[in-house]
Formats: C-alpha cells, sequence, structure tokens
C-alpha cells in the first residue's frame, strides 16, 4: 500500500519480516531522538509490513477452511474496534491519499460518536462478552451491535479504509453462518498457528513503536475516536489522546 521512500524506510521492512518470521529479534533503524522526533510515514511503514505478513498468513487460514467473510458483508463492523497508536497513525496517513474516505469518515463519525459507549472498551466488557458467548445473559456489546452502531469508516456495507484496517479486523475470519454475525460477531472464528503467531508478534512490534514515542503501547484505543482525534491534533496530541481514553475507560 505504502511506496518506500528511501533507504531507511527499506531497512524498516527488511527488520519487520525478519522479526515477525521468527528469524532475528527486531533491530529498526533510529526513528527518533525524543518522544516528538519521528516521522509518522516511517512509522506508518513498519505497521503496513506487518499487514503484509498477516494478510499472508490469513490466505494460509483461507486454504484449511472455508471462510463465510465476503465482500459487502459488514455484520463485524457493528461492534467496538481497537487500534494501537502506530494503526492509528497508518489509518491517518492513508486518509491523505483517499480524501473521499477521509470525508465519509468526519460525515458519519458524529453519528458514531454520540452512541459511543467508552465500557465497550474495558476489560470488564471483554469479560461480560465471555460470559453472554458460555449461555449466560447478553450485555451492553452485543447491545451495540444489534442495535446496528457501525464504524464510521463503514460505507455501503464495505470498509473505507480496508488497505489500512487494524489488525482487529485482519486477522477476525468467519467459519459459521454470517447470519449468526449479526448478534455481535459471535459466529465461529477461524485461527491457526501461524496466524496467532503473526498476530502476537505484530503486538509486541507495535508495542516498540509506541515505546518510541513515549506512549503507552499496550493501550488499545477505540480506533474512530484516536484516529478523530489524531487527524486534528497532529502529533503532539497523541500523549493528551492517550491519557483522555484512560480517563474514559476507568
Amino acid at each position: 500500500m505504502l511506496k518506500i521512500r528511501s533507504p531507511k524506510q527499506e531497512k524498516i521492512v527488511e527488520a519487520v519480516q525478519s522479526f515477525l518470521r521468527g528469524q532475528k529479534e527486531l533491530d529498526l533503524p533510529r526513528i527518533g531522538g525524543n518522544k516528538w522526533d519521528f516521522h509518522v510515514y516511517d512509522i506508518s511503514v513498519a505497521v503496513d509490513t506487518a499487514y503484509h505478513e498477516i494478510d499472508a498468513a490469513v490466505e494460509l487460514i483461507k486454504a484449511e477452511a472455508i471462510i463465510s467473510c465476503q465482500k459487502g458483508c459488514g455484520h463485524c463492523c457493528y461492534q467496538p474496534v481497537t487500534a494501537t497508536f502506530p494503526e492509528v497513525m497508518l489509518i491517518v496517513e492513508y486518509m491523505k491519499t483517499d480524501k473521499g474516505a477521509k470525508e465519509l469518515f468526519v460525515e458519519q463519525y458524529r453519528n458514531w460518536r454520540k452512541n459511543f459507549d467508552p465500557y465497550a472498551y474495558t476489560d470488564a466488557a471483554n469479560h461480560d462478552l465471555q460470559a453472554a458467548i458460555r449461555g449466560k445473559e447478553s450485555n451492553r456489546l452485543l447491545d451495540l451491535a444489534i442495535d446496528r452502531v457501525q464504524c464510521p469508516m463503514l460505507y455501503d456495507n464495505e470498509c473505507t479504509i480496508y488497505q489500512a484496517r487494524p489488525m482487529v479486523c485482519r486477522a477476525m475470519l468467519s467459519v459459521d453462518d454470517p447470519e449468526k454475525c449479526k448478534t455481535g460477531g459471535l459466529a465461529m472464528l477461524a485461527t491457526g498457528k501461524t496466524l496467532t503467531r503473526v498476530t502476537h508478534m505484530s503486538t509486541s512490534l507495535y508495542i516498540d513503536l509506541s515505546a518510541s514515542l513515549g506512549i503507552d503501547g499496550l493501550v488499545n484505543m477505540p480506533m474512530p475516536l484516536a484516529v478523530f482525534e489524531f487527524m486534528n491534533g497532529g502529533k503532539g496530541y497523541v500523549e493528551s489522546t492517550a491519557a483522555k481514553v484512560r480517563q474514559m475507560l476507568r
């Protein structure tokens, strides 16, 4: 998706590929001298490279299982979507090249923000969801899906940032009846050792990149909120946005 523009960025690609394939430890060229001295495009190159590895792992899963996910099926887009800050940077960078996607996002963000429920992004929500899967009462996460509160990146049942969609979206594959996904994405999901390994290592990559920015890479941000804030505030707004979201999730 992103074009390589410098020898440093080519080295970033080589380092990330070797790391995700388990060939050697992560050895990235120096990104910045201090926590604000970084180039968003360099971060985006690293994340984009990780995505290519995830997509390759997904293709291996598709060869072993019948995946029901098809273009135009957006059921899984009616639930909370999270992303790390390096992933958010890639989305913002992508929107610079696709003005239509940016305009649609801004237009639909207002409705999403009105329905934003901080609870949906907490550990408690995930715990409650697991209880619902085991057959107990429904919860607010499922209510969001049933009420059809869609991701503001979704338009006409297609993702407007598909090429830059975060890891949680790339790694979700349904092998069940798509109709079951309407009730909060509780359909059977495809898993595989390769995909699991790559996604775990990708998470480690994002943590390392976040550390280079001086922020907590363990924080999975509500993706639409983080994109909107970062898009309007720039790199100097990263730390304050992280603090704001942490406060919301308490």
